[in-house]
């Protein structure tokens, strides 16, 4: 392997916490591969309605930064809106022209009222919402999926926006300062798309046991939160809201960013052209490693990225390209792309800079967030 050990280098069962949750793992280069959640026994009873989970979050983000063996940085994002979507890849494989011959919901919108903030349920922005939740109850749930897909956005002081922001910038590892974020919003995904994730999370689950079998606090599947950047070609990353209709979804088939919020992800659009490891999704836990990927065929000084749930299972942990792969290796469910040792120029391919996290099901992987950031200059 080309981790050195002066300890143990851990399996990649043992690196991904197992369980629930959508943790993700930072290595010291920025990349991560398989973060530990906060030990909150919220974590492992999630409030449910219709196949989506609703899971607590931390509010002291301090809590949440921390090292693993492998000097990597544990960060646990919680699955807080109900109904949420699928994701993909960081090396744009499925760079998710998504809609093609699907029916898509006539939606697309945004929630009205303007940013909520941590008082108000992002729904009815009446009764405040339950601990760890965004919204006040599940009538409330089933509410904002009925207008799904849609986004909602959050205010600067929203905890959960404060949450992702430490994210944000503590996987921030290309040596540039930190953007400043703009804008999140929460994705609400269509139930069936929800259903769908969860039900093959739970398969996952059911084979590995996780949650069983961890002695730390892990969501179910070995869930972690990864970082996507594609393309947006509408005015969804426009600086003044207005212009970008207060969040609302557009209909072209060539964005990438607005079809994979509606539909998520599709393997069948990853083309011809394969990545390191073959045809998958690809993502990352280093925030700007996607934002390499992240592109406007419009002016504009924001970028998007997208924040998801990924189903790691158990993960493989590679460092050498193996191009052909149309799924894990028998008894895998990812594979987690780590930095290799660098070759000298002319030599074979010179391995990765920045972590990757590879899923070869669509099922595997929902968008959760969708964060608006500056770019740099």
């Amino acid at each position: 392997m080309l981790l050195k050990k002066k300890r143990p280098l851990p399996t990649p069962h043992q690196q991904q916490p197992s369980s629930s949750s959508s943790t993700t793992l930072f290595s010291s280069s920025g990349s991560s591969h398989a973060p530990t959640a906060s030990s909150s026994s919220s974590m492992r009873r999630p409030l449910s309605s219709g196949g989506s989970s609703i899971f607590s979050f931390q509010s002291n983000t301090r809590s949440l930064l921390r090292k693993s063996r492998l000097s990597t940085h544990l960060i646990y994002i919680p699955n807080n809106n109900a109904p949420t979507n699928t994701t993909t890849n960081n090396n744009a494989n499925v760079n998710a022209n998504a809609s093609g011959s699907r029916s898509v919901n006539s939606g697309g919108g945004a929630i009205g009222g303007g940013p909520v903030d941590g008082n108000q349920c992002v729904h009815c922005r009446l009764s405040p919402p339950r601990q760890g939740s965004l919204y006040c109850g599940l009538s409330c749930v089933a509410g904002a999926r009925a207008k799904a897909p849609c986004l909602i956005e959050l205010k600067a002081s929203h905890p959960m926006f404060q949450t992702i922001a430490a994210l944000f910038a503590k996987s921030w590892s290309h040596g540039t300062p930190v953007p400043p974020l703009e804008r999140i919003y929460a994705i609400v995904s269509p139930e069936y798309l929800t259903k769908r994730y969860n039900a093959y999370r739970d398969i996952v689950e059911s084979t590995h046991q996780f949650l069983e079998k961890s002695t730390q606090a892990v969501r179910a599947g070995n869930e972690q939160a990864r970082w996507h950047g594609t393309t947006c070609a509408c005015t969804l990353t426009a600086e003044d809201s207005s212009l970008s209709g207060g969040g609302r979804l557009c209909s072209n088939r060539g964005c990438s960013l607005c079809n994979i919020v509606r539909v998520s992800y599709d393997l069948s659009y990853s083309g011809v052209k394969w990545g390191r490891y073959g045809k998958g999704i690809y993502t990352t836990c280093t925030s700007s490693k996607a934002s390499d990927y992240s592109k406007n065929t419009l002016d504009s000084p924001l970028k998007a990225l997208l924040l998801n749930d990924v189903v790691i299972g158990k993960g493989i942990i590679m460092s050498t390209d193996s191009p052909k792969l149309t799924g894990p290796p028998v008894g895998y469910d990812s594979v987690l792309g780590v930095p290799g040792k660098r070759l000298r120029r002319g030599g074979a391919p010179r391995g990765l800079n920045y972590d990757e996290t590879v899923v070869y099901r669509n099922d595997a992987i929902k968008p959760v967030y969708l964060v608006l950031y500056r770019a740099s200059s």
